[in-house]
């Protein structure tokens, strides 16, 4: 087998920090790439004695050696012409290696791919997004914009600028990018998420201000800057931390001074607080108020705390900027308080002789929402409904709620399933309704939202799938905002889904002609998957005037750890499954922008009562 890439991963550190690594990468389809474990491996290589023969992974013995020359022991034992290293405790996303290869396959012009990133704590949770900047060599020399793990290289440039230089310590990386950069290499930046980096108190320069690097950390990145000959200007030392000030520093000094001053002073702080190390000391010189003066060029600044107006203001925009904030996709927009529906809404009654609406829900251990969600749909009284529950084997008291609302339901099942979308294809299996939806257990319908469905789609034969506009609900059913949704576009949904799930209605001959499923495949976008499986299929989609539904915000869902580690991969499968490849932001900024324009406007309309809804 001809191998086109090599990963290497040193084995240096906690065994098990190393061993996720490992299981990361072996979670890949590996052919074609020669896997080198490279250190003190002996044990490890017992641990991973039973890997399937499909997963080949090159140990070599290189004992207790430095990360950075065992990265460069690795290189030098390797012959793939698509090389890149994953440090222990970071990881590799999905088919990341294949998109990598694939990627370099088509650009024959590039030397240098890199992508974007997850930040991942000590336990290996996401919990931010480390998106690369696009290829600037000038922004390059002011600061290191690649995510590491994320970057695949050719051998040849490599073999043409030099290895790793241990020298420069945890900035050889980025030394070796400038290197690059500086003999002409091309770079480019595939926006797709592709692996996890590890951020930690000894690893890390992208949030310097919390943790700080030590002092021979300092004199490595000062050591960068010179031997690349960049100026290290206030600006470069602020935003990595690497300098303190004195209250006796003068007002102006060059910068042999500042660098000087900032490891003495580093240093002599670190000694005077013996039970801070030389983190917390960085940090603590980093918010004092001389060091603000030099960052602003000698102008004196009130510190926030002295302002009278802080304690109002801190945390918040000035109304008259707050009021040109669109209003989507934030999910808060104001305090909670109690839900308004229009007298109207209560009033709407079905067509006659009224179609049968099929509805889903899928549930699993949501028994604290699941009660209002069925009210929600029941109460409305819909003259023919039927409505099916899908419960994943919950434990949590969800069953004694189904229960209690039986002869209303057309029927409920409660046992494990493989998740949502198999549950919504094992309830849509039970019907036979003209019209289709699906009601996450924590949702709800508004009011009348039958009725008015039902009546629209009897006087609008030609249309296929409606959806309306969306009420914020917080974990209590108080209101805490509204999307005011411009009219459909079907431009829009190839970059974004803006549709509101829980809002969205179609015919049965729609779910037939998009091959009547949800994709199982998906966990996240499952309805944007089937969105756009309805627009390829020419089905006519139209945005009613109405709020239809209200979205619950739970504690989960204001964390993105959820779409870190799943919504956005997703999200990008279908980009590239739609449009070849995918997008840059600034591109999807640049083809929402009308969508988003006309949102804001009709939004204000709304808010300021000249449109109703």
């Amino acid at each position: 087998m001809t191998c086109h890439t090599t990963i290497i991963t040193p084995a240096s550190g906690p065994i098990e920090r190393v061993a996720a690594t490992i299981q990361s990468v072996l979670s890949e389809d590996l052919a074609g790439v020669d896997y080198v474990i490279i250190g003190d491996v002996v044990e490890l290589r017992r641990q991973f004695e039973g890997v399937p023969r499909g997963h080949a992974i090159r140990w070599l013995d290189a004992g207790s050696a430095d990360v950075i020359e065992l990265i460069n022991e690795g290189l030098a034992q390797t012959r793939a012409p698509i090389v890149s290293w994953l440090l222990p405790g970071e990881r590799h996303f999905d088919d990341s290696i294949a998109i990598a290869a694939c990627h370099l396959s088509t650009h024959p012009d590039v030397d240098v791919m890199y992508g974007d990133a997850a930040g991942i704590d000590a336990e290996g949770r996401p919990f931010v997004e480390l998106n690369g900047s696009e290829w600037s060599q000038s922004c390059l020399r002011r600061q290191c914009f690649f995510r590491q793990p994320t970057v695949f290289l050719r051998r040849a440039v490599i073999e043409a600028a030099g290895l790793l230089d241990p020298a420069y310590g945890r900035w050889a990386d980025y030394e070796l990018w400038l290197r690059l950069a500086a003999s002409g290499a091309r770079f480019s930046h595939l926006p797709r998420l592709l692996a996890a980096q590890r951020i930690t108190p000894n690893k890390d320069r992208l949030w310097p201000t919390d943790e700080q690097q030590s002092i021979a950390d300092f004199d490595d990145y000062h050591r960068v800057l010179q031997r690349h000959r960049i100026a290290p200007t206030a600006q470069h030392l602020a935003r990595y931390g690497l300098f303190a000030a004195s209250r006796n520093l003068p007002e102006v000094v060059d910068q042999a001074e500042l660098v000087a001053e900032a490891k003495r002073h580093a240093m002599e702080l670190a000694n005077r607080l013996r039970r801070w190390d030389a983190t917390t000391a960085f940090l603590r010189l980093l918010v004092s108020r001389r060091l603000k003066k030099i960052t602003s060029g000698g102008h004196s600044a009130r510190a926030p705390s002295e302002s009278p107006q802080s304690d109002a203001m801190r945390g918040r925009r000035p109304k008259r900027l707050q009021a040109f904030r669109k209003r989507i996709p934030r999910h808060v927009h104001h305090e909670p308080r109690p839900l308004h529906v229009p007298t109207d809404y209560l009033l709407t009654q079905p067509p006659p002789n009224p179609p049968t609406i099929s509805i889903v829900t899928p549930s699993f251990n949501q028994a604290g929402y699941l009660d209002a969600t069925l009210r929600s749909v029941l109460d409305q009284n819909y003259p023919r409904l039927e409505y099916v529950v899908q419960d994943g084997g919950s434990t949590d008291g969800s069953i004694d709620v189904l229960r209690a609302h039986a002869d209303r339901l057309t029927g409920w099942e409660s046992k494990p399933d493989g998740g949502q979308s198999q549950a919504i294809n094992l309830g849509m299996h039970r019907t036979t309704g003209e019209i289709m939806a699906y009601l996450n257990s924590d949702d709800l319908l508004l009011p009348g939202s039958l009725a008015y469905v039902a009546r629209y789609f009897a006087e609008h034969p030609d249309v296929d799938v409606v959806y309306g506009h969306r009420v914020l609900i917080d974990d209590h059913g108080l209101e805490i905002g509204r999307w005011v949704l411009p009219p459909h576009d079907d431009t829009v949904i190839t970059f974004a889904d803006f549709i509101p799930q829980e809002t969205m209605f179609w015919r049965r001959r729609a779910w037939d002609a998009a091959g009547g499923r949800i994709d199982e495949s998906f966990q996240f976008a499952m309805d944007w998957d089937l969105i756009l499986r309805f627009r390829a299929a020419g089905m006519r989609f139209v945005r009613l005037p109405r709020f239809l539904g209200a979205f619950r915000i739970t504690d989960a869902q204001k964390t993105s750890r959820w779409w870190l580690s799943v919504g956005r991969r997703e999200s990008e499968r279908l980009t590239v499954r739609t449009l070849g490849c995918t997008p840059l932001r600034t591109q999807v900024r640049q083809w929402l922008r009308p969508f988003m324009r006309r949102h804001l406007i009709l939004d204000k309309l709304y808010l300021a009562g000249l449109v109703h809804y």
